[in-house]
């Protein structure tokens, strides 16, 4: 027997609202989390994994492991028609299910993703996530994670992060597939997380992470077999599944409508050689389209480009914030100012979420086509940094800064992270904008909507604006800057063939989705960078008062899972989990490729490195260096020597342990003299291997031949 399900939250108002009001206090600091001078505590480190090999091994045929088939649950079948039975526990699972995928021929996918009124999970109030948004869907995310539950189940012969080559042998107990158009089904790997949130091992989620980025329009199939408990009996099958495997689904609207479709599946794992009679339980579904993920962003970034005209939006300075008299160590001159842009945004007429005077959020205003029309124009604020040698001195090249966590457009210029001294050594000019829809005056809304994720469109809409608005700067910087008269009175001269990217943790992460979109310039840095915020939020420390929040909102972490899951299909409208296929591989609309070195750092607290172990998994055109670590591979990487012209990763180590594996919650190491994440840019080697690929695209060693680790003894 399963526990008793989560399907239909307790309300408990009293002692939810109360806990709500702590929550929301709570959250008031979530700004604070992922700053750049975030302070760090000092726990014992985690013991370093053993590394698994590193290349994929011959004869990955599956076989049948099995000896008989699993038990049957005598558990009834859920009636509810919004709920999917094969796992019945949490509403959505098995996630994502084929259940949702509507048939509808006008969609690139020949679905349209339709969850009934109860499928998402409902908040302490009892009201469930309104499913509107994710009709726009033709399919799930690309950075979806498969979601099941078992309870007590063993997991100790499944692979971690860092075993991932474990999930395509012959025996693996999960087998995950890509399935091919002509039916033919391709191992993709995986590694597996059991929810290490949820103390009660009769109630913790498996995560099913897959190893590689998953490709839009695809079908994917997972089968699970001989799974056990970990007292060592077989996990049973649920009802709805045992019949669907034994095709007695006839007396079953709900189930008889599905059964083709899992005929389909049974003869596809077949033959590969997996009986229908040695599952578990299987599935499969189908992401969404590019149409879907990127047809808004495209189409704001060709209309806003045809808006403001060849030379960009108009640059507007305000009072500079410094100016030579004020005779600062790094900064001629620091000014800010605005573009007047079109804005594609709406706010939001609903009554918001069940918090006292909520904020009022941003979404699409749509046109008639259903894509993003202005609903008329907005002032976008920067900030520009002209360093001392610039005055007088040989062109400068532009450098365009993404800002961290919920930052501010004077990230740009300020605080430690050098980019004075760097503007100085190397004759670059910094300029950058605020990431809207995650910079520092969508905080509210962030924090409000977690209390009713029906307004997740808040966040996922929005920062579609803010990367348009990163696109019409940098082309005003490169067509306009150089003939403004401040510049001309101070006889700055701009090299506007010098023009790059710099982006630092969420400037990291989302510099990928920019640098995929980003018309006026070639190569970036992605500093801390990663991708997918759905894996990323269970390793971070900056999401910690976030889980508290929704922990509140949302009882139960089966339900969370779910809610995080959907909410990252929509995310992934500009996620960068969706985006670094298109930046060298796959260029949009036939664009030129752009090149980025993403610097990942060991032990990182707030950007998880296994999410870029996910990139380079992924045969998308970026190459992970050959001296990557001195303890690990990456399993099922081939590592590229130097020099190398093109996209590549390169790890910086600064003394930190690699996290416990199958470990989905931030690491519990710290220490006071050294931060991972803010460590590798105030590294010399860092910037030295950066700047020498902005002005050449070649990837050098600057690291003497060894991986690239600096003890605190050595900083």
């Amino acid at each position: 027997m399963h526990p008793t399900p989560s399907r239909r939250p307790d309300p408990r108002p009293v002692r939810a609202l109360v806990a709500l009001s702590l929550a929301l206090t709570l959250l008031l600091v979530l700004s604070a989390c992922g700053s750049d001078d975030a302070s760090d505590t000092t726990a014992d480190p985690t013991a370093v994994p053993s590394s698994a090999p590193s290349s994929i091994p011959t004869g990955i045929g599956t076989g049948d492991t099995t000896t008989s088939p699993p038990p049957t649950s005598d558990e009834p079948i859920d009636p509810n028609p919004d709920c999917d039975p094969l796992a019945p526990f949490e509403c959505a699972m098995p996630w994502p299910s084929n259940l949702y995928l509507e048939d509808d021929a006008s969609r690139t996918t020949g679905h349209t993703l339709a969850f009934g009124p109860t499928t998402l999970p409902a908040n302490w109030q009892g009201t469930h996530v309104d499913p509107s948004a994710w009709r726009r869907m033709d399919g799930y995310g690309v950075s979806t994670p498969l979601l099941v539950h078992f309870p007590n189940l063993d997991v100790s012969d499944m692979p971690t992060e860092y075993t991932v080559a474990m999930s395509i042998e012959d025996d693996a107990p999960i087998l995950l597939y890509r399935v091919g158009e002509d039916g033919s089904l391709d191992r993709i790997p995986y590694w597996v997380d059991l929810d290490d949130w949820d103390a009660n091992p009769a109630r913790k989620t498996l995560y099913i992470r897959p190893g590689v980025l998953l490709e839009p329009n695809t079908r994917y199939l997972a089968a699970l077999r001989d799974l056990r408990d970990t007292d060592g009996n077989p996990q049973p099958r649920s009802a709805a599944f045992d019949r669907l495997v034994r095709g007695d689904t006839a007396e079953i609207p709900t189930l008889a409508n599905r059964q083709d479709r899992f005929n389909d599946i049974f003869d596809l794992l077949e033959g590969e050689g997996v009986p229908r009679d040695s599952l578990t339980l299987a599935w499969d579904f189908v992401t969404a389209s590019s149409d879907t993920l990127h047809g808004p962003m495209l189409h704001m970034r060709r209309d806003g480009l045809d808006r403001t005209g060849t030379q960009g939006p108009e640059i507007v300075l305000g009072e500079p914030e410094v100016t030579p008299d004020d005779e600062h160590e790094h900064w001629a001159w620091v000014l800010r100012g605005h573009i007047e842009v079109p804005d594609y945004m709406v706010q939001d007429s609903r009554p918001g979420p069940p918090i006292a005077d909520p904020p009022r959020g941003y979404i699409f205003h749509l046109g008639e086509d259903g894509m993003p029309t202005p609903s008329g124009t907005r002032e976008a604020p920067f900030y520009i940094g002209i360093p001392h040698s610039a005055i007088d001195g040989p062109p400068h090249g532009l450098v365009q800064y993404g800002h961290g966590f919920f930052g501010t457009a004077r990230g740009a210029i300020g605080g430690w992270t050098h980019n004075g001294q760097l503007a100085n050594e190397h004759n670059v000019i910094f300029f950058g904008g605020f990431l809207t829809g995650m910079a520092e005056f969508d905080l509210a809304g962030v924090e409000a909507m977690i209390f009713d994720f029906t307004y997740f469109t808040w966040l996922s809409d929005r920062v579609h604006q803010g990367l348009l608005e990163w696109i019409l700067l940098a082309r005003a910087m490169k067509e306009r800057f150089g003939d403004l008269e401040p510049i001309v009175e101070q006889n700055v001269s701009i090299d506007t063939d010098r023009m790059f990217y710099l982006g630092i943790s969420q400037g990291g992460i989302y510099g990928a989705t920019y640098m995929a979109l980003a018309p006026d310039i070639e190569r970036g840095h992605l500093g801390v960078p990663g991708q997918n915020y759905s894996l990323m939020e269970h390793r971070s420390t900056n999401f910690d008062q976030f889980f508290l929040g929704i922990g509140l909102a949302y009882p139960g972490r089966a339900a969370q899972a779910v809610l995080l899951s959907a909410a990252q299909t929509l995310w992934d409208q500009t996620d960068p989990g969706s985006y670094w296929r298109h930046i060298t591989a796959e260029p949009f609309e036939d664009g030129p490729p752009r090149f980025v070195i993403a610097a990942p750092s060991r032990g990182d607290l707030q950007v998880s490195t296994v999410t870029m172990e996910v990139v380079a998994r992924s045969n998308i055109g970026v190459a992970t260096m050959e001296n990557y670590d001195a303890e690990r591979d990456i399993d099922l990487v081939d590592k590229t020597p130097y020099p190398h012209t093109g996209s590549a990763i390169v790890l910086y180590d600064f003394g930190f342990e690699w996290p416990e594996g199958g470990l989905n919650r931030p690491p519990s190491f710290n220490r006071d003299d050294v931060d991972a994440h803010n460590a590798p840019r105030r590294n010399t080697a860092h910037n030295e291997q950066m700047f020498h690929f902005f002005e050449t695209g070649e990837v050098i060693d600057t690291c003497g031949g060894a991986p690239c680790s600096f003890p605190p003894s050595a900083q």
